[in-house]
């Protein structure tokens, strides 16, 4: 079963067949119906309508089930916490139920309207073992960052009805603390359902069609504060954006969704197992050592750094590869790598000195686009017929001033 989700070999993934990419004849690169809309339009009617769904059909599922268990709406509304403590299993199950239905599937539609090329597009694919290794601990590093942040975020002041609505939303956080419902229940509706579906909305189609009209550092940054708002926890909108941003950097490094699938999957598997069977001052700390954090951050930038450094070790052997595109600006070179990968042709961005590229190392170097030789002549193809527009050289050449 492992071998189905993760390459444990180094080399470069094996091009698929011609006749399997794109042709005159075949799906274009941006071939969705909403391929070529402004970017920010087509992520503010998404979000909106997947939030919209989302909250509408946990709602709908949350009366359904209370009325199956004989509790009416009146009820609910007279006396919530009597019926949270009943039938709070019932409410996080509904909860999912909202995200696998409204969000995963407005996600869903959403990328097949933007390509028809639905796994490639949302990043479906394997790993490597060192790759969710090296996240896991990048995870773990960050973590004492997290939760320091958390408690700084949570003496900001706020307007009191923000912090009377955030109370009422806690209500359900506060019932999971004191060990409510079956953990295994908790562990499914809490920690797994939000981790396939929230990436699949965020780390999958917000970040990638982000990417295409914002670039790379674009893409990441909307990605995570999008996520920290999504949340509607202003008390904890800071903590939750860099997660975000983090789990965005790996999905975009990786290629892979399964990461912050894994990794958002384990941060919120850890605070369920800390309510459980952990201490109050483990699970809600009041603060955290300096020592702690400041150790934490420099072990997260060496994770970082190996992070970066190991997509160039898995095309370390290139021989079978060639060169498609050449420029002296990394944002252009990363604009290009983005439209191969989209159309499921393995790209990877070298320097002069064949080394994976760093996209912050500067404007000089001469930065390359290297695919498969088998895959040469649909990628210089997919390049003629979808050339790098003024409009775009222009936005991410004022982005990277």
């Amino acid at each position: 079963m492992a071998d189905k989700f993760f390459d444990k070999s180094n080399n470069p993934p094996v091009a698929p067949e011609l006749d399997q990419v794109d042709s005159p004849s075949g799906p274009t690169l941006f071939d969705g119906v909403s391929g070529k809309w402004p970017t920010l339009a087509v992520l503010a009617l998404w979000v909106f309508v997947g939030l919209i769904a989302y909250l509408f059909i946990g709602n709908l599922a949350s009366v359904i089930l209370l009325a199956l268990g004989g509790v009416e709406l009146q009820d609910l509304v007279a006396n919530q916490q009597a019926v949270l403590a009943e039938y709070g299993s019932a409410l996080l199950g509904a909860n999912a139920i909202g995200l696998a239905l409204g969000l995963g599937g407005i996600a869903l539609l959403a990328s097949w309207l933007d390509s028809s090329r639905l796994k490639s597009y949302l990043r479906i694919s394997r790993c490597t073992v060192r790759e969710l290794v090296l996240c896991i601990v990048g995870f773990f590093c960050l973590l004492p960052i997290v939760l320091g942040l958390g408690i700084f975020n949570e003496q900001l002041p706020l307007p009191e009805f923000l912090r009377t609505l955030e109370e009422q939303q806690m209500e359900i956080v506060d019932w999971l603390a004191s060990g409510g419902g079956n953990f295994y229940l908790n562990l499914l509706f809490v920690a797994a359902a939000p981790a396939v579906f929230e990436e699949v909305f965020f780390r999958g189609f917000v970040q990638r069609r982000a990417e295409r009209g914002m670039g790379i550092v674009g893409g990441i940054l909307f990605t995570g504060i999008l996520f920290g708002l999504f949340h509607l926890r202003l008390t904890q909108v800071l903590p939750l954006a860099l997660l975000g941003c983090y789990l965005a950097y790996v999905t975009w490094r990786t290629g892979s969704l399964l990461i912050p699938v894994v990794l958002h999957f384990l941060n919120n598997g850890l605070s369920l197992v800390v309510s459980e069977w952990g201490s109050t001052s483990i699970s809600d700390p009041e603060s955290i050592p300096w020592s702690l954090i400041l150790g934490g951050a420099l072990a997260f930038l060496i994770c970082i750094r190996f992070i970066h450094q190991s997509h160039g070790r898995r095309y370390s052997h290139m021989d079978d590869w060639t060169e498609v595109f050449r420029s002296g600006t990394d944002y252009e070179a990363a604009l290009v790598h983005a439209r191969l990968e989209d159309a499921d042709i393995p790209s990877v961005i070298l320097n002069q000195r064949d080394h994976a590229f760093n996209l912050t190392h500067g404007y000089l170097a001469k930065i390359r686009v290297l695919v498969p030789k088998s895959m040469e002549n649909s990628a210089l193809e997919i390049l003629s017929r979808q050339s790098l527009t003024d409009e775009e050289l222009t936005q991410e050449a004022l982005k990277n001033d």
